[in-house]
């Protein structure tokens, strides 16, 4: 299909016999290349050039046509101008859109120490989940990775190796070639040796020490108690676990208590479950993990200032409220009342750490 350029529409001439003839057309400027599929065509910024046989060449800005090509389908397609007999050609790029997600990249950790001699590969496993928490066919494996090249190596499929020459600390970050502003990092240490280490269950009382891929459970200390999963009456009970003395560390977990890690999402820290479901409430105030939910977005990770010291959850949905732990129906659950009682206590969150 050919359209026309300019507002002038009259059909050009030849010139009369003996003045300079038309060699040919040249085409210039800042005109649009790229496109997507079913975009309109356009050569806005296009300059058609005249070269006469008399070496003289001026700018045509009317009485020639322009190619529209099919914008349909993706792929190269070619588009022709032509002026009187002469014509010239270009090339343009149709392209399927690029899908935009609004969900995040996350890793199976996000913390790595490697011994300098250490060359075997260890894997960040990159994924990403849309804005429904759903996961996203990543089998072609869409990533880059970018890292300081004189500490590790990195291969295409996200394996952390040392280079075994230097010890150190460096960022190793995964994008989402899809959409490039979808990324997430790791930091690796490059160290000489690793110590022996033990872990244990600390109590955190400073949320600004929380990171992405932290493990937590939640407990009563005064009571011994931490959370488990009662799948059957969709509601976190407590199971008993061992304290140290000053009740800061959590020596052993009771059986079933659920772990939790941080996850990565739009609005900051989200408390998701190891089984990638994210902690969420029914309305009548019991506890559950279902994905299904949309609440989880509002849980919030924070200092507690109203209450007293230390780390909470809680959710900014009016009906929902903190987490508490009811000690006369002993159970952990959510109540809209910020008030601490006699039997509704805040559990405290434990992160797992390592300890030399």
């Amino acid at each position: 299909m050919m359209v026309s350029c300019g507002e002038n529409t009259s059909s050009p001439s030849e010139p009369p016999s003996g003045d300079p003839t038309l060699e040919s057309i040249s085409l210039s400027g800042e005109y649009q290349t790229s496109f997507f599929v079913d975009d309109a065509f356009d050569y806005e910024g296009l300059v058609v050039t005249a070269t006469y046989s008399d070496e003289s060449s001026k700018v045509i800005s009317s009485g020639y046509t322009v190619s529209t090509p099919d914008m349909s389908t993706k792929g190269e397609k070619e588009v022709t101008v032509t002026y009187l007999s002469k014509t010239a050609k270009y090339s343009i790029t149709v392209s399927e859109p690029i899908e935009e997600y609004a969900g995040y990249m996350y890793f199976d950790f996000y913390r790595i120490d490697i011994v300098k001699s250490d060359k075997s590969k260890h894997y960040l496993n990159p994924g990403i989940k849309d804005k429904n928490n759903q996961d996203i066919d990543v089998s072609d494996f869409p990533f880059t990775f970018t890292f300081d090249s004189s500490l590790v190596d990195v291969s295409k499929y996200g394996g952390i190796s040392s280079k075994g020459s230097s010890t150190g600390s460096t960022i190793v970050t995964c994008t989402y070639t899809v959409n490039p502003d979808i990324k997430a990092s790791c930091t690796v240490n490059i160290v000489d040796s690793l110590p022996t280490k033990e872990k244990a269950w600390v109590r955190v009382d400073d949320y600004e020490s929380l990171s992405d891929g932290d493990i937590l459970v939640m407990a009563a200390p005064e009571y011994g108690l931490t959370a488990s999963l009662d799948t059957l009456h969709s509601k976190l009970n407590p199971v008993s676990s061992t304290f140290s003395s000053d009740k800061k560390t959590i020596t052993s977990l009771g059986e079933g208590t659920i772990e939790f890690y941080l996850g990565i999402e739009d609005k900051g820290m989200t408390l998701e479950a190891q089984s990638n479901e994210y902690l969420v409430c029914t309305h009548q105030g019991k506890v559950k993990l279902d994905s299904s939910s949309n609440t989880n977005k509002f849980w919030d990770i924070h200092a507690n200032y109203d209450l007293e010291d230390g780390v909470v959850i809680e959710n900014d949905v009016e009906s929902l409220g903190y987490f508490m732990y009811n000690v006369s129906q002993n159970y952990f659950s959510t109540y809209v009342d910020n008030s601490i009682s006699e039997y509704m206590k805040l559990p405290f969150i434990y992160r797992l750490e390592e300890t030399n």
